[in-house]
Order: C-alpha cells, then sequence, then structure tokens
C-alpha cells in the first residue's frame, strides 16, 4: 500500500485489516502510505508466522486503534501461544513509524506473560521479538490518547502486577524493550495494560479522587483488571472524597468458558480503605464482588450516607476477619449479601439509623457466620432480612453469637418482611 489516501478499516469482531500469512519470499506485505484503523473488535495487522514492514520514509503511513479495536497481533493461526509473527520498521528521525491508540484502542495482546518484581518481564522479550528494525531506525512511536490502552494482558502468570511498575513514564519505557516506546509528549491520560484474570499489588497508595480526568491520574487508573485478583497492601490506603465511588470490585465472569470456583477470584485488604462520598445514582462502596472471595483483614470506613462497606453477590464468599473493623455512615451497611456466603468476626461500627448485615436472597445452601463486636451509636439494625426468602427450613446454616455495645442506644436486632422475625431490645 503506497497512497496517502488508502484506507483500511477492519470494524467488525474477527475482522483483519491486514493480514500476512507465511514467509513466501515471493510474497510480500509492505505499508507505506496510506490509513489503517481497527475498531469494534478488529485487529489492524495480522502478522501470521509472517512478516509486515511498515515504512513510514515519506511519512504517509498512520496506524490508528479506534474503541474496541487490536491494531498488532502476531500469533498463529495454527498455534495460538506463539507469537511468532513479525513487523519489520523503516522509518526516519523525522518520520517514524506511529501508532495511534484513540479512546476505547489497545495496542498489543500478550498471552501468559510472567509477572517477577511487580514488573512484566515478558512484555520486553514479546515486543523485541515483535519487531524488528535496524539501528539507524527509530523506535515504534505510540501515541496514547486520552483512554488509550497500551496491551492487554491475558492471564498473566506467577506473580502481582504493582501500581509502582507503572507509576511513571521512565519505568513503562524501560520494559518496551528495544524497538517500542511510548512518545510521553503527544500522548494523554491512557492506560498501561489491560488485564484479564491476573493479580494487583496496591503496593503505594491511591486516591481515587485523581481520575483519568484530573492534571494528574493516580497509578490506579493506569490498569484495568477483569475477573483478577486485587490486594491492597498493609500500611497502604485508598481514599476519596466522591459519591458512588467504589473503591476495589472485580467479577468472576465467564467470557470464554473461564469461571472456575468462587476462590479463583481474591478481593484483600490489609490495609485502609477510606470513603467519605454519599451514595448518589450509584452505591459508594469500599470492597464489592460478583462470585469472588472478600476478605477484610485490616480497616474499612465508608462514613459517606448510605455507603457500604463490604458487598458480595452471586455466591460471593465475604470474610471480615478477626482484625478486620467496618466502620459506616448514616444509613449505611457493613456488610451486604446477595446470595452470598458471610463470615464476620472483625468489629463492625454503626452510625445513625445504619444496618450491620444486610443479607438479600435465598438462604438455602448458604454459610451464615456472625461473631463480631458491633459498636452502635444510634437507632441502629443488626441483621436486615427484608428482601431475603426462606425455605421450609428457616434459618438454617445461620449461626449468631455477636458481642453487641450498644451505649444504651434502642436498636433492632433481626428485621424481615413478616413480623415474626422482627425483635426489638430497649438496653
Amino acid at each position: 500500500m503506497d497512497n496517502n489516501n488508502a484506507k483500511i478499516s477492519a470494524s467488525a469482531k474477527q475482522s483483519i485489516g491486514v493480514y500476512a500469512k507465511g514467509m513466501d519470499t515471493n510474497t510480500k506485505t509492505i505499508l507505506k502510505a496510506g490509513t489503517v484503523t481497527a475498531a469494534n473488535s478488529g485487529v489492524g495487522l495480522y502478522s501470521d508466522k509472517s512478516k509486515i514492514t511498515l515504512d513510514n520514509t515519506n511519512g504517509g503511513l498512520k496506524l490508528v486503534a479506534d474503541n474496541g479495536g487490536l491494531l498488532f497481533y502476531n500469533y498463529q493461526s495454527d498455534d495460538s501461544t506463539n507469537p511468532s509473527g513479525k513487523f519489520e520498521l523503516i522509518g526516519t528521525s523525522g518520520s517514524p513509524v506511529t501508532a495511534r491508540i484513540k479512546d476505547g484502542g489497545y495496542g498489543f495482546y500478550l498471552k501468559n506473560a510472567t509477572i517477577t518484581n511487580g514488573t512484566v518481564p515478558g512484555v520486553t522479550t514479546f515486543l523485541n521479538g515483535m519487531f524488528t528494525k535496524t539501528s539507524s531506525v527509530p523506535k515504534l512511536k505510540m501515541v496514547l490518547e486520552d483512554g488509550g490502552t497500551l496491551m492487554i494482558l491475558d492471564k498473566p502468570q506467577g506473580g502481582e502486577l504493582t501500581l509502582t511498575g507503572v507509576s511513571t513514564l521512565q519505568n513503562i519505557n524501560t520494559s518496551l524493550g528495544n524497538n517500542v516506546e511510548i512518545d510521553g509528549v503527544a500522548s494523554g491520560k491512557y492506560k498501561i495494560y489491560s488485564v484479564y484474570r491476573g493479580s494487583l499489588k496496591m503496593d503505594q497508595n491511591v486516591n481515587l479522587d485523581n481520575t483519568m480526568s484530573t492534571a494528574t491520574p493516580d497509578a490506579y487508573y493506569k490498569v484495568d483488571f477483569r475477573s483478577s485478583n486485587m490486594t491492597l497492601d498493609a500500611g497502604k490506603t485508598v481514599s476519596g472524597t466522591q459519591s458512588g465511588q467504589v473503591a476495589l470490585f472485580q467479577g468472576n465472569y465467564d467470557e470464554i468458558g473461564d469461571v472456575g470456583t468462587v476462590e479463583k477470584v481474591k478481593i484483600t485488604n490489609n490495609g485502609k480503605i477510606l470513603l467519605s462520598g454519599n451514595s448518589g445514582a450509584k452505591t459508594t462502596t469500599a470492597m464489592a464482588g460478583d462470585f469472588v472471595t472478600l476478605t477484610n483483614n485490616k480497616d474499612v470506613e465508608v462514613t459517606g450516607d448510605k455507603a457500604v462497606g463490604m458487598f458480595g453477590a452471586g455466591g460471593s464468599k465475604v470474610l471480615n476477619n478477626t482484625n478486620g473493623t467496618i466502620t459506616v455512615g448514616k444509613e449505611g451497611v457493613g456488610i451486604f449479601s446477595k446470595n452470598s456466603d458471610v463470615t464476620s468476626s472483625g468489629d463492625v461500627t454503626l452510625t445513625k439509623k445504619a444496618i450491620a448485615f444486610n443479607l438479600d436472597g435465598t438462604f438455602t445452601g448458604r454459610t451464615l457466620n456472625f461473631t463480631s463486636k458491633i459498636t452502635l451509636t444510634d437507632d441502629n439494625t443488626i441483621f436486615n432480612f427484608k428482601n431475603a426468602t426462606f425455605d421450609t427450613t428457616g434459618l438454617t446454616g445461620f449461626t449468631d453469637n455477636l458481642n453487641i455495645v450498644s451505649n444504651n442506644k434502642s436498636y433492632s436486632y433481626l428485621t424481615t418482611k413478616i413480623s415474626l422475625y422482627h425483635l426489638h431490645w430497649c438496653p
């Protein structure tokens, strides 16, 4: 392709803009000008055990990943674990090969990368093998616009990705090897990785207020995690003051028949989560998950109105362990469980009209074990069963051995939609 006006677009699922297969010496795939765009689950450039030459010597070649598109792909069609495809770079210092990743677009796709000491050294090896050039040719320039993502990491292995590893451009560019770099001047507020079934170690403080719309987004927003483990380190804090913020959330989603067990995705708090925003259109929540294991080993404080400390749904396991504490604000809920198991031995502190445990869904087959100390400061409810359903066995699986520090406040111990279980204490 050698025409500035030429356009190739892959804008549908499984569509491919430029496809080269095999190393036939009589056939070459060379792009010198024109525009290649990937969007809507399409792939822009696919080198299938082959080589695609990208020559921007004359400055007319444009490579773009738009919303939902992946620009570069090089895994063999007959061996989906082998990234053997190559891209040859040709350009000058004034006209390097440049890839533009727009909002919702992706640059690269890497499977089963190994994580070591919080970083992904496999990225270096992968990109060094994917791109070739002579020493006089500049690196591939990645221009990441606001909301663009450098790379998809599919099931990285061996460890946890850390926030410190993606906190600076220098750290990131060091990992990209000899042939690729992010153009820090031209790029915007981008994401480094979109991770599927990996692990994140939050080894530095996080300010949720510093979103991608602010001048200096928090490193937390530089990575997206789906169906992945998340751990907040001891001594670290996740804080936020805005309405509807959720500090830690994951869903164990069946995207490719790969759900596994509830223990496969874990969210663990070993530090402190401090959210002060009121709930609005969205509920302010410290920890939340769908068919995951939620574990609180330290401190959760959600002091805004109608906020939730821990929320588990879809058969999750919710664990507020002995050293864990949960403090909730006005009309808030300490632990909100929907069709999920709950074990709580850590302290729970309630303010005005707050609820310690809101238990929705069916009780059949659930484990509900409560031995926490509950500290009251006003008119509170211990258990809310208003949206729960019971079979003929009633509260089978329910264990209650709470230590209630009432501070001479009246409270409802157990509230349901029928008066049989609606009990009041006035100490």
